[in-house]
């Protein structure tokens, strides 16, 4: 009985052991995958998104909080908060219930303040929204980018205000319609400035994650909204691209907003100044796209090949289309996607 007992022992150990290097490697594999279907390729004539959010360790708070409507008086301020990817993501009795302080928790400190709207829809929260009282849907995914942000935190070097995880909420409690939620995101990113979550050190920037992609979907229409901090670690550029309604789309860790037509406004919203910054540091001149036309992911996405991570992000996106539709897929590049 003894030896077969030592035998199981070293077999567990070795089990064990193989285990804690599957979660080693997985540390290099985080990803956050985002799917959305437009209603006239879903057989339920409606948009769908989806969304993996691989948090990482420490785990994510996997709450599913639901945020009620509310009446605000005149003269409120609606807070920013800098969130946790941990339990609990922000304290904030304001916010919700499930948000209110518990066990000596003591409310999150914001980091500005902006007007409050009279009245704030219902939704349901993670990390980010997710789905609000009028089906406003939305799906998140990190990406890199040529610039990085921080957060105005006391003692930092940050002078941003907004984080994707704000944003997204901002947009359940006010919107209706991914073109509004787009538009708004949009408006208070350039204005209170724009943050990634995880950009790393000011001193050492991690680029492979300092913006964000959301997919956001209504009952018709599906938009992919990228966001980026603008010069100087304040502000921020952005653009949206509609999904063609018989069209699915896949956000990988990377934009995916390539060809934007400038004079599109159904198909295409953007920043002011989109170009500015491109043309000051010479990533861009006009004449390296058509008249009207900006490449928006081959300008502003973070050229990072040499570290893997385009081959984790288009191999992804490469499966998903090559699933979808096999023959397109012996097309597609399987290292960008496309």
């Amino acid at each position: 009985f003894m030896p077969g007992l030592r035998h199981l022992m070293h077999q567990l150990s070795m089990y064990s052991r193989t285990f804690v290097l599957i979660l080693l490697h997985l540390r290099e594999t985080w990803s956050c995958t985002v799917i959305a279907v437009g209603r006239e390729a879903s057989s339920t004539g409606r948009p769908m998104v989806t969304h993996t959010d691989d948090g990482g360790i420490p785990p994510t708070d996997v709450r599913f909080v639901r945020v009620p409507r509310k009446r605000w008086t005149e003269n409120s301020m609606r807070p920013l908060h800098v969130y946790t990817t941990n339990y609990p993501r922000v304290v904030n009795a304001d916010r919700a219930p499930d948000y209110a302080p518990v066990d000596g928790q003591v409310e999150t400190l914001p980091i500005a303040f902006i007007p409050q709207v009279p009245e704030t829809f219902a939704y349901w929260d993670m990390d980010y929204g997710v789905q609000n009282e009028h089906g406003l849907s939305m799906g998140e995914s990190t990406c890199a980018a040529r610039t990085a942000g921080w957060p105005a935190l006391p003692g930092s070097n940050g002078h941003c205000h907004a984080g994707i995880e704000d944003l997204s909420k901002l947009a359940m409690e006010r919107c209706a319609t991914a073109r509004c939620a787009v538009e708004l995101m949009g408006r208070i990113a350039v204005e209170q400035g724009f943050y990634g979550a995880d950009s790393g050190d000011p001193a050492d920037p991690d680029f492979e994650d300092s913006s964000e992609a959301l997919v956001v979907a209504d009952s018709e229409d599906v938009w992919i909204f990228n966001v980026m901090t603008g010069p100087n670690n304040a502000s921020a550029i952005w653009a949206a691209q509609r999904v063609d309604p018989g069209h699915v789309a896949a956000v990988a860790n990377m934009f995916t907003i390539r060809l934007i037509d400038l004079h599109d406004s159904d198909n295409f919203m953007y920043s002011p100044h989109l170009t500015r910054l491109a043309e000051e540091m010479g990533w861009w001149t006009p004449t390296d796209d058509e008249p009207g036309f900006f490449s928006w992911s081959r300008v502003y996405g973070y050229p990072f090949v040499e570290d893997g991570g385009l081959f984790n992000s288009g191999r992804r996106l490469w499966r998903v289309y090559s699933l979808l539709n096999p023959i397109v897929g012996l097309t597609l590049d399987p290292e960008k996607g496309d």
